[in-house]
């Protein structure tokens, strides 16, 4: 009986928010942008993508089309 409750409160704790993963926070994917010279000017967040307005290091206007659940660019193309 004693190895049981171990077990239980390991168990717990894996099922937690710790063990599960979790989308990244809009401030985690604008710091990835900046980080990848990304200069963002407008971002709006949809039920399924989030889409930003940017410049790129060289200067070139495009809208980026975000996966909200990874973080990951899903697209890139030039903002008119």
């Amino acid at each position: 009986m004693t190895l049981v409750k171990p077990v239980v409160i390991a168990l717990a704790v894996l099922a937690g928010p710790a063990g599960a993963q979790t989308a990244p926070k809009l401030s985690q994917i604008i710091a990835d942008l900046e980080s990848r010279g990304y200069v963002t000017s407008e971002i709006e967040v949809k039920r399924d993508r989030i889409e930003v307005e940017a410049r790129t290091a060289a200067g070139a206007r495009v809208e980026l089309d975000i996966d909200p659940a990874t973080g990951a660019i899903r697209s890139e193309r030039p903002d008119d």
